[in-house]
């Protein structure tokens, strides 16, 4: 399992799991930011679904429709 070292206190409440590296992050918020893993792949909440894209750093941020 991969370990991320943060000085940000430890996520309380839901917690999300990139599905390709395992770390763990806050849950998104339904229609809010993103979460953006380490890995490359941002994952969003849509309506209460996830959908992920896999995005190099390089890339602009994508354009919310």
């Amino acid at each position: 399992m991969a370990l991320t070292y943060t000085s940000t206190p430890p996520i309380e409440g839901r917690k999300f799991r990139c599905k390709r590296c395992g770390r763990v992050y806050a849950y998104p918020e339904d229609n809010g930011r993103p979460v953006m893993c380490e890995c490359g792949w941002w994952y969003w909440n849509q309506g209460g679904h996830i959908v992920e894209q896999f995005r190099q750093r390089i890339d602009p941020p994508p354009v919310k429709r």
